[in-house]
């Protein structure tokens, strides 16, 4: 074997220590999204910011046809 394909030969500690450092990412990434859950669900209970948001509303109750 040569020097360069030792290098870049994949050992069990380089993949544990990759996967460790996904891992910690992915779970950024999901308690990123679900605090932006939760903000959104409490953002759409304020009548205002649902009002800007979305048109449903001021539609509902109202014949389209």
């Amino acid at each position: 074997m040569t020097l360069k394909k030792q290098v870049n030969a994949v050992t069990p500690k380089r993949l544990v220590n990759w996967l460790d450092v996904v891992s910690r990412r992915l779970i950024k990434v999901i308690v990123i999204l679900l605090v932006a859950l939760l903000l959104a669900q409490l953002a759409i209970q304020n009548d205002y910011i649902r009002l800007v948001l979305s048109s449903a509303d001021r539609w509902e109750g109202t014949r389209l046809n």
